[in-house]
């Protein structure tokens, strides 16, 4: 990959980010809100798609540091201290190396359960200082700042020394954390000590680690009693928040997983997850006595429709791009400096924008008569309904305006890529399409309300401009969506067909593009016709193997899930049934309008014979003709 390519895919990785600055830009939403309450929650939602910011943000650092509209309304409303258990991909790789291959099975699963026990409290640890120490900054609010006794508090942190055995050097709360980061690597060093000898017994672990059985969620409970008794707020509550919770111990998952059926208690458990991993589905069986939406909050961080994501995408582009020149929130205008997109159908068959390109005399008139002159299916189409291509009166008070509506920007996308005198003619030079892809609510609906891809997107497109030009050129947008689309390509088609835990023989880019190619024939190969199918339902037809890879497809953002109202079964344990779209930031790529219309099941666009639509569809490397 270049570059440009990877500061596409890795612009404003929350992970590695101060509290600071994660707050300073932070732009809340209705998934907030979801999150922020006294309950238990879990987040589901693809890389980039905000997961770790939005977990990160109830941390009491975050909180303080918040200057947004709406910081001190929901400082007010949250009554919880969280821990933030971050998800670490070495400390991963080192407990799952923990005595691979030489110790026996419930050995390792113990000493993996102490390993990741002792993360846990390091950052029960850090959140008790942040409850009693001020944040340090000129805009930082003292919320949830406790006054204490100090020999009621060394007495509380002596009782949970008790209980965690541990002998820190000093009893305080810098003792304790050292301690802790000690343990993490005793159990290292005595495992591999212990194994480079012979297969060591049970006998052998528990004498050299006696904590070898403690467990995290017991753990903190105890904890936070005694640190709560101590600071004079015994009613106080906790939340763990778990980021990135798939790589966590199985047994620990359905551990937590379990505390969902526990309403009103002292500790919540707000868990951030990729949508699709072996064993989180299996963990995620243990919830299935829990009810979504009373004991605990089912959050899916996608936007299936345009209108949601739009709303979030104009809040945090305001609030990033205000922040990077200096200026208010309310003085960025993104339809000024994007301009508006007419083709941009919302999700109840209306136009995004306001103003309307089909009256008499306007360049989209001749779209509709050129496609009108080349293609017999449409002038039939024509014919049926009655339109007349020189009078496009879109006016919802008459007899065709909706379906003109409708169909705008399929007759646009089928008349530029259906060549004159057949599908299958020679090829003839196309201008850009600038129509699909830019303006405003292109790039929000290519951008899917995820916010690393709209601050990666949009950071390319207003670098390319000189001078910090007041208005992105169309050409400009689609050019840069052109190597956001590339990247994304590329990395899809490098995603391994094993990921954590599920297995296929199905490559997921092949799969992606099987998709894309049967949809682009839809559109411009076949009869016209009203309504194209642009998404598809998973029916029981469809092979273990093409399931592994929707669900891994699903997981890097490739595929978004369109819920249906009366669908109660959340998660993707099981996936018959359920309807999907490809993401938007693929739709250049296969030539597709930003919409999602009626669908087709899986299994009829697997069997379809799309061998002569390579005659049509121009590959990837030919984005020049967009």
């Amino acid at each position: 990959m270049n570059n440009q390519e990877i500061s596409f895919l890795k612009a404003f990785n929350a992970k590695e980010m101060p509290d600071s600055e994660v707050a300073r830009s932070f732009v809340s939403s209705e998934k907030f809100s979801e999150l922020a309450g006294a309950w238990n929650a879990l987040l589901l939602g693809p890389r980039g798609s905000g997961k770790t910011t939005l977990l990160k943000m109830l941390r009491l650092p975050a909180l303080r540091m918040w200057a947004g509209e709406e910081a001190e309304l929901y400082r007010s409303a949250i009554n919880f201290t969280g821990v933030f258990v971050p998800a670490d991909i070495t400390w991963s790789e080192m407990v799952e190396a923990l005595g691979r291959k030489k110790l026996p099975a419930d050995i390792q699963e113990s000493v993996v359960q102490s390993a990741f026990c002792t993360n846990v409290l390091i950052a029960l640890v850090d959140a008790f200082e942040s409850r009693i120490l001020p944040t340090i900054g000129a805009e930082a609010s003292q919320y949830r700042c406790a006054k204490y006794d100090r020999a009621r508090l060394s007495e509380a942190l002596a009782i949970i020394c008790s209980h965690w055995t541990l002998s820190p050097r000093i009893m305080s709360i810098s003792g304790i954390k050292a301690a802790l980061q000690s343990r993490l690597l005793l159990i290292q060093q005595e495992v591999t000590r212990l194994t480079k000898r012979s297969v060591p017994n049970r006998e052998d672990i528990e004498q050299a680690l006696p904590f070898l059985y403690l467990h995290a969620v017991t753990a903190v409970e105890v904890a936070v009693n005694q640190f709560d008794a101590a600071i004079d707020d015994a009613s106080g509550k906790w939340a763990l928040l778990f980021d990135e919770f798939e790589i966590a111990p199985a047994e620990m998952q359905s551990l937590v997983f379990r505390r969902f059926r526990s309403a009103g208690n002292k500790v919540f458990y707000k868990v951030g997850l990729a949508p699709c991993t072996a064993h989180t589905m299996s963990s995620l069986a243990s919830v299935s006595e829990a009810t979504s939406g009373n004991d605990y909050r089912h959050i899916e961080l996608w936007y299936s429709e345009k209108k949601s994501a739009l709303k979030f995408s104009e809040r945090l582009f305001k609030s990033i791009h205000a922040n990077s020149i200096g200026t208010q929130h309310n003085q960025i205008d993104p339809i000024g400096i994007f301009g508006a997109n007419y083709f941009v159908v919302d999700d109840e068959d209306e136009i995004a924008s306001d103003t309307q390109p089909y009256g008499k005399g306007e360049h989209w008139k001749a779209v509709f008569e050129s496609l009108k002159e080349k293609d017999e299916s449409f002038r039939k189409f024509l014919t049926h309904k009655g339109i007349d291509t020189s009078n496009l009166d879109t006016a919802p008070n008459t007899a065709t305006g909706n379906t003109i509506r409708k169909i705008a920007p399929l007759v646009a996308f089928r008349d530029a890529f259906r060549r004159d005198g057949g599908p299958n003619a020679p090829k003839r030079g196309r201008k850009k399409l600038n129509f699909a892809y830019s303006g405003w609510e292109a790039v929000s609906a290519i951008c899917e309300g995820n916010p690393r891809w709209l601050i990666g997107v949009t950071s390319m497109m207003l670098a390319a401009e000189p001078l910090r030009a007041s208005a992105v050129k169309p050409s400009t947008q689609v050019d840069k969506i052109k190597e956001a689309t590339d990247s994304f390509s590329s990395m899809l088609s490098m995603v391994p067909t094993a990921s954590r835990g599920i297995q296929t023989k199905e490559p997921i880019d092949r799969l992606l593009r099987q998709i894309g190619e049967y949809f682009f024939a839809r559109i411009v190969i076949d009869d016209f016709v009203e309504e194209p199918p642009l998404s598809f339902r998973i029916d029981d037809k469809v092979s273990t193997d093409v399931l592994a890879a929707v669900r891994i497809a699903i997981n890097h953002g490739a595929l978004i899930n369109i819920a249906d109202p009366d669908d109660k079964k959340r998660g993707f344990d099981e996936l018959v049934g359920k309807r999907f779209r490809l993401a938007y930031l693929l739709s250049p790529r296969f030539r597709l309008p930003l919409r999602a219309t009626k669908e087709v099941s899986l299994t009829t666009i697997l069997s379809k014979n799309i061998a002569s639509i390579s005659n049509v569809r121009p590959t990837l490397t030919q984005m020049n003709l967009l």
